[in-house]
C-alpha cells in the first residue's frame, strides 16, 4: 500500500467512526436539537442551572425521554471511536517503522474514554432524577462532574487528533525523504 492512501486509511478510519456513529446514535435515539443550541456534550463547561434549563426545555417538548436514550447509547459509542482512534494511532507507529509501545499509544486514548464515559454517567444520574421531579435541585457536584469530563473529553479527542496528525505526517516526510 502506497504511504499515501495509508495516510488516508489512517485519517479517515477515526473521522467515520465518529461521525457515522454520532449520526446512527442520533438516529436511533431520534435526537434532535434545535440549531440554535448545543447539547451539554458540545459544550465547554455548563453548570446545574444550564442542564436543568436544557432540560426543561427537553422535557416541554416531549424529547427528555429522547434524550436519556442518547446517553445510554453514548456509554458505548466512547469505545467505538476510542478503539478507532487507538487502531489509527497504532498503524502510524507502524508505518513509521516503530515497535507497538502502549505507553505511547493508549494513556492519552483512555482518558478521552473514560471522560466521556464519566460525562455520561454524570448526566444520567441528576436527568433521572430530574425526570422522576421537575422541581427537583440538580445536585451541581454531579453536573460538575460531567461538565469537566466533558471539557476533558474534548481537549482529548483534539489533543489525541492532532497526536494523530502529527504521525501521519511525519510518516508522509519520511516516504517523500526516502523517494
Amino acid at each position: 500500500m502506497s504511504k499515501i492512501l495509508q495516510a488516508i486509511v489512517i485519517i479517515a478510519l477515526p473521522i467515520i467512526v465518529f461521525l457515522v456513529g454520532g449520526w446512527l446514535m442520533e438516529k436511533v435515539s431520534g435526537r434532535t436539537f434545535p440549531a440554535d443550541e448545543k447539547p451539554l456534550g458540545r459544550r465547554f463547561g455548563y453548570t446545574a442551572d444550564d442542564a436543568k434549563k436544557q432540560w426543561e426545555k427537553l422535557a416541554n417538548s416531549k424529547s427528555l425521554e429522547t434524550e436519556k436514550h442518547f446517553l445510554e447509547l453514548d456509554l458505548v459509542y466512547p469505545f467505538l471511536y476510542g478503539g478507532a482512534l487507538a487502531f489509527s494511532l497504532c498503524m502510524a507507529w507502524a508505518a513509521l517503522g516503530g515497535t507497538f509501545n502502549a505507553a505511547r499509544v493508549l494513556p492519552p486514548v483512555l482518558i478521552m474514554v473514560l471522560m466521556d464515559v464519566t460525562e455520561n454517567i454524570a448526566q444520567l444520574h441528576e436527568m433521572k432524577r430530574f425526570m422522576a421531579d421537575h422541581a427537583v435541585t440538580l445536585n451541581a457536584n454531579w453536573i460538575r462532574i460531567a461538565s469537566f469530563a466533558t471539557t476533558f473529553k474534548w481537549l482529548f479527542v483534539w489533543g489525541v487528533s492532532l497526536y494523530l496528525l502529527v504521525l501521519v505526517g511525519l510518516m508522509l516526510y519520511r516516504a517523500i525523504i526516502r523517494s
